[in-house]
């Protein structure tokens, strides 16, 4: 049996946002500069959403797995600037790429809780982010990412009707 993000029905989704993905987006859709938090060339692991969550009910509904640490790494890792080229092409837009400085993230979190969130992370844009997900794929071998073109189109889509282009 494949298990995937199917399980979740999808008429709202992605219907999740952030102080950082947020902007991407709908950047991206409307043809304004999108900025990404720290280093671009780096390796990330990025989750769709749906995937976690699907992730999070087979877990949950897997007695072996409390008390565990599980780590869900998604489609494989992408650095900052191949995820930011990859939502401005499957906006139609030509990517306008550019970098948060850390100075500017933490300068932002002294008048912004959102921003100071962000500051609480930014180590995690300073440095590789790739997870081993290999716990996860021994015990759950038929789970299926949604591939990294699919998430972002389904978010750009998701963006296009409830935030406007």
């Amino acid at each position: 049996m494949t298990i995937s993000s199917e399980r979740c029905p999808r008429a709202t989704k992605p219907h999740t946002t952030n102080q950082l993905f947020a902007p991407i987006f709908s950047g991206a859709l409307k043809g304004r500069k999108a900025n990404w938090m720290g280093r671009l060339d780096l390796p990330h692991d990025l989750v769709f959403i749906d995937d976690a969550a699907a992730a999070c009910v087979l877990l949950g509904e897997t007695d072996g797995a409390y008390g565990q640490a599980w780590h869900i790494p998604g489609a494989g890792p992408v650095t900052g600037r191949e995820f930011l080229t990859q939502v401005f092409a499957a906006a139609g837009r030509s990517p306008r790429v550019g970098v948060l400085p850390a100075w500017l993230v933490r300068l932002a979190g002294l008048f912004d809780k959102g921003a100071r969130e962000m500051v609480e992370l930014m180590y995690e844009f300073e440095e590789p982010l790739v997870l081993d997900g290999g716990k996860f794929a021994g015990a759950f071998p038929g789970f299926r990412y949604t591939t990294h073109a699919e998430a972002v189109g389904q978010t750009l889509d998701w963006f296009s009707r409830n935030w406007g282009s």
